[in-house]
């Protein structure tokens, strides 16, 4: 990962404004609200890289990478518009189904912008959709994409 950093958004040129239906908005004064909500950057790139970490156990050994997929606090969520079914919340990845597939993943929000980190195991997918417009219906657009790669 190159390009990830937690606080403040990290600015520069390759850094994407965000919006709400189509206006410009203010980002989060992140040392007000504190690290761990919505402090998070980095690009699609890197999310898709900490996921082949994490699915090749080159960050974990196996049995802690259990523990981490394990949910551990169940939440049975009835499944979204979208076909999104959110079943418990392991240690940072929530764990459910997509369109009935067996998923984990992990949503994310500022003002102006959202993320879908996702795993698809048994069908060995990864996939990290990023919108720097908050209007944006993220896991229909997420839901729509799978749809084709699959």
């Amino acid at each position: 990962m190159t390009s990830a950093s937690a606080g403040d958004p990290p600015g520069g040129a390759g850094m994407a404004r965000g919006y709400n239906a189509g206006e410009p908005v203010p980002s989060f004064d992140l040392a007000t609200i504190g690290a761990g909500a919505g402090d998070v950057w980095c690009t699609a790139a890197d999310l898709l890289r900490w996921n082949d970490a994490i699915a090749s156990g080159e960050l974990l050994p196996a049995a802690l990478r259990k523990e981490m997929l394990t949910p551990h606090a169940l939440t049975g969520h009835a499944a979204s518009p979208a076909g999104w079914s959110v079943t418990g919340y392991g240690y940072g990845w929530q764990t459910g189904t997509i369109d009935g597939r067996r998923a984990l993943f992990h949503t994310g929000a500022n003002s102006g912008y959202l993320a879908v980190n996702a795993w698809l195991p048994d069908e060995q997918i990864a996939f990290a959709v990023l919108s720097n417009d908050q209007a944006t219906n993220i896991l229909q657009v997420t839901a729509d994409l799978l749809k084709l790669a699959l």
